[in-house]
């Protein structure tokens, strides 16, 4: 088995990270009160962000620069995310 590298980035995740986008998929495991604007300009078009947002996970779908499509599934409980 090769040995693989890992990287930690101490930073604020509502901020995405901007030296690596743009992403395939943005994956958040913390609830958010909204969807940061960082990762919609951060991801690509036909991308997909998976986020809780309150008591819900939502679902992301790129379709333009400007444009989303959005789905809602009701019913579960996070850790909030921090902030700066």
């Amino acid at each position: 088995m090769e040995k693989g590298i890992v990287e930690f980035i101490c930073s604020d995740g509502s901020k995405g990270y901007e030296k690596e986008a743009p992403f395939d998929k943005i994956l958040v495991s913390a609830t958010a009160i909204r969807i940061s604007d960082s990762w919609k300009k951060q991801l690509k078009v036909g991308g997909r962000i998976v986020t809780p947002i309150g008591s819900s996970i939502w679902l992301f779908v790129k379709k333009s620069s400007q444009q989303f499509q959005e789905k809602e599934y009701p019913g579960f409980v996070f850790v909030p995310l921090v902030e700066k």
